[in-house]
């Protein structure tokens, strides 16, 4: 296919120059849409709309729906398709020298291939046979099909599942790359269109050459040679997951949308809090896992349910982690109205186990009246069910909200700060519109738990070693709607400040104007060493990054201007977010809306980049789609809908050091409860390395087979010994479980509206087994077939049957 398209661009003399790029791009015709839906060929955007894409690096929504919403493509002749792949092709590979270098990744594949079986042939054949003569023969086997049963180069099966995952990566890598190469030759423009869609291929490209690396260093250390030793892998952990239960108790309810909010990654450990346990251990359960291997290292009631006094709270503000010490806080009067209206926020040393600090933060007068205003807004009955308890206050209605609460902390020596925030919107909106809007925030102090701060309408944009950098409108903007000025900060000139929560003196201050025009700096506070904070600035569009120093006195000066030239791609990134995670070396992520191969739909990826400063190729670069939800109006499930391979979908995206780790959230198909999936890769790795850690866990994975193999075979062999002791009737067999009293798995045949029948699980032989409804305790799933339930069997011995009760 590349071969085929030079042959293009030679007959349209390309020259890679921006004026021959647009001159191709016009080829391509398309018409607006007028408001009935109908086209009007009088308004033609063919040059208008592609060729923009030479300066516009941001795309996003809006850049969607001009190019695929409101505009059709016009049919064209071959010529100008023709013509307009040799622009698009041009604008995808960059450069001539990138599609060289392209040219001889793909052949790197081939020549890899070639270069296996050879070594297969040589090894194999009875007699040694010259150089030219085994390269014909590799050509044949591969030209005829016969490739496919050569085998593995290694030898034992642990070696061979390495070598399979390595073989698969290499070809997702290849394959994404012919798509792509196919679109621009034969299909309507899709993704390949966007105007970022340059940056992307060159991640695809990268991602080819560094594991077509790892799998040659694979075959050279298997043919006894010492594989290469740069460190440009990424090395794959084990997927886990875990599970977030729904509450046990009536007096805590835990809301189901913000399930992924109970779990926090920090350090080396993942948190998780469920609300379960039995008299004195009743309570928020905390459980801390070790990232590696998943194993438990503590677990313990970390607020106990005795400390609760009044209505029924829930735990819908995410959980907060620094060191040590986990944030709790539990609402009253949220997201549901109720006499109290207050946060209960606990400060646990998990390391101790026990609460060293607890605050009450009461709600303001505009939150009370603006959630009273939600359920008016969705007439809400103040009855609730018994599922209330285990779910949420609300169902698919979160994605309006006019409230929003929060809780942070941050510590520098022994002092330790708790930040509670609240934002309340002037009428119901979209949760990502609570960002755009000033917050109320109050700043605690520990040991002494007094408030030292309350700064109303700021947005705080990085809170780290004592460092709070906050930004505030220059002037009030009053709203008629609500008593209290509400600010929304990305619509007004803001001064920018710098608060040490030690000394409590502001010690820098900057001021901004119009920063709806001008895209909002971005700040990151780093603690490089224990005498002096580091404050990472970036305004977007410059080329330079400045980094200040904030001595132990709060004094500020400019240490140093570095260029990031990773950052020229970014544009106005939309969310950019930006960490100096140690000298020189900084981590960057920013959202893009780009649309998709498969539905040409925009899909929300979050681009992760580990550059170091002065250097133009990234040490690491990741592309996560978002896999967002079913009520997300224009975005769908990145695994369905990316189109590549090479993408793992997520909600969350942690980056710490040479470190990412990326969480999705699950619910359990006939289960009530959610899992967290959790992936983990570490850059900069050598090959040698990411070998070992890869062949540990296929040799994990071999033992585990053969476990279960020889446990099946005992099995067997027990089974067929008392076959003969087995009873003859399946009354028989349900009437021995019935007497053994155990607690049996099943699963719902059928359900008839107030009875049923369930199978059970492990017993083929038993026959299927009658449930009332009045035998199953509440609350009851949505009982259909398939539905899963734990029962005990009990005999009727007036009627000689045997039935179910869950």
């Amino acid at each position: 296919l590349i071969t085929a398209w030079r042959g293009r661009m030679k007959q349209c003399h390309g020259d890679w120059s921006k004026e021959k790029i647009r001159t191709l791009l016009t080829a391509r015709k398309v018409t607006r849409k007028d408001a009935s839906g109908e086209l009007d060929d009088e308004k033609g955007l063919g040059q208008e709309m592609d060729s923009s894409v030479l300066e516009d690096k941001t795309g996003g929504l809006s850049w969607w729906f001009t190019q695929f919403v409101v505009a059709k493509e016009i049919e064209i002749s071959v010529e100008d398709r023709m013509r307009y792949s040799v622009g698009r092709g041009m604008l995808v590979f960059g450069s001539l020298d990138s599609l060289a270098q392209l040219d001889r990744e793909i052949y790197g594949v081939k020549n890899l291939v070639q270069k296996f079986l050879i070594c297969v042939l040589s090894s194999s054949l009875p007699v040694s046979l010259p150089y030219p003569v085994l390269l014909s023969l590799s050509k044949l086997i591969c030209s005829s099909g016969g490739g496919t049963r050569v085998g593995w180069a290694g030898r034992e099966r642990a070696s061979q599942l390495v070598e399979s995952k390595y073989v698969n990566m290499v070809y997702l890598a290849v394959l994404d790359i012919y798509n792509v190469v196919l679109e621009i030759m034969f299909k309507h423009a899709a993704e390949t269109i966007s105007p970022n869609f340059p940056e992307k291929f060159a991640f695809l490209r990268s991602t080819l050459a560094r594991n077509l690396a790892l799998l040659e260093s694979f075959h050279q250390l298997t043919g006894h040679e010492e594989p290469q030793g740069e460190k440009v892998h990424y090395q794959v952990l084990k997927e886990m997951e875990f599970k977030i239960e729904t509450s046990k108790l009536r007096q805590i309810v835990l809301q189901k949308r913000f399930a992924r909010d109970r779990v926090v990654v920090s350090g080396d450990n993942i948190f998780i809090v469920n609300a379960k346990g039995e008299d004195m251990e009743a309570g928020l359960v905390l459980a801390v896992h070790n990232l590696k291997t998943g194993e438990v290292i503590k677990q313990f009631t970390a607020v106990a349910q005795s400390l609760l006094s009044g209505n029924k709270y829930t735990l819908c503000t995410r959980l907060c982690v620094l060191d040590e010490f986990v944030c709790l806080s539990l609402s009253q009067g949220y997201p549901k109205a109720s006499i109290s209206s207050r946060d209960q926020v606990f400060l646990v040393n998990w390391v101790e186990e026990k609460i060293v600090m607890k605050q009450t933060v009461s709600h303001s007068s505009q939150l009370k009246d603006a959630v009273k205003e939600r359920e008016d807004f969705f007439n809400h009955s103040d009855s609730e069910t018994d599922s209330d308890y285990l779910n949420t206050s609300y169902d698919d209605d979160d994605d309006m909200v006019n409230t929003s609460l929060g809780v942070s902390l941050t510590r520098k020596a022994d002092k330790v700060f708790l930040l509670h925030s609240e934002v309340v919107l002037p009428e119901l909106g979209c949760m990502s519109e609570m960002e755009d809007w000033g917050q109320h925030v109050k700043i605690f102090g520990l040991p002494k738990d007094r408030l030292l701060h309350e700064l109303p309408n700021v947005r705080v944009l990085d809170l780290h070693a004592g460092l709070v950098i906050y930004e505030a409108a220059k002037e009030k903007h009053s709203n008629g709607k609500k008593k209290q000025v509400l600010t929304k900060l990305n619509d007004c000139d803001v001064v920018i400040k710098w608060l040490d929560l030690v000394t409590g003196k502001e010690v820098y201050q900057e001021s901004f104007v119009d920063t709806l025009e001008t895209p909002r700096p971005v700040y990151s506070i780093a603690r490089l060493n224990e005498k002096d904070t580091m404050v990472l600035l970036y305004k977007v569009g410059e080329e330079l990054i400045s980094l200040y120093r904030v001595d132990e006195a709060g004094s500020v000066e400019l240490s140093q201007q570095i260029a990031l030239p990773a950052l020229t791609s970014v544009g106005n990134a939309d969310q950019l977010k930006m960490q100096l995670q140690s000298d020189g070396l900084i981590s960057f992520r920013h959202r893009l809306a780009i649309p998709s191969v498969v539905l040409r739909l925009p899909v929300h990826v979050t681009r992760s980049v580990l550059a170091r400063a002065g250097a133009d190729k990234c040490v690491a670069e990741v592309f996560v789609p978002r896999n967002a939800s079913v009520n997300d109006v224009f975005t769908y499930d990145g695994t369905t809908s990316s189109g590549y391979h090479t993408l793992a979908p997520a909600e969350t995206i942690v980056q710490e050091g040479n470190k990412l780790l990326i969480l999705e959230t699950k619910k359990r198909e006939f289960e009530r409860e959610w899992v967290v999936s959790l992936r983990q890769w570490e850059f900069e790795k050598p090959a040698l390395d990411v070998m070992n850690y890869d062949r540990c866990i296929a040799t994990e994975i071999v033992e585990k087979v053969e476990a279960t193999k020889r446990k099946i075979e005992e099995l067997v062999v027990a089974s067929k010994s008392k076959t003969e002791e087995l009873p003859t009737s399946t009354n028989d067999v349900l009437s021995e479980l019935a007497m053994d009293g155990k607690r049996l798995s099943g699963s719902l045949v059928n359900w008839c509206g107030s009875f049923g029948f369930l199978r059970l699980h492990g017993y083929p032989l038993a026959p299927n087994i009658f449930i009332h409804i009045s035998e199953i305790r509440m609350p009851r799933p949505l009982l259909t077939a398939g539905v899963k339930l734990e029962v005990r069997l009990m005999k009727d011995f007036t009627k000689n049957k045997v039935k179910g009760v869950a």
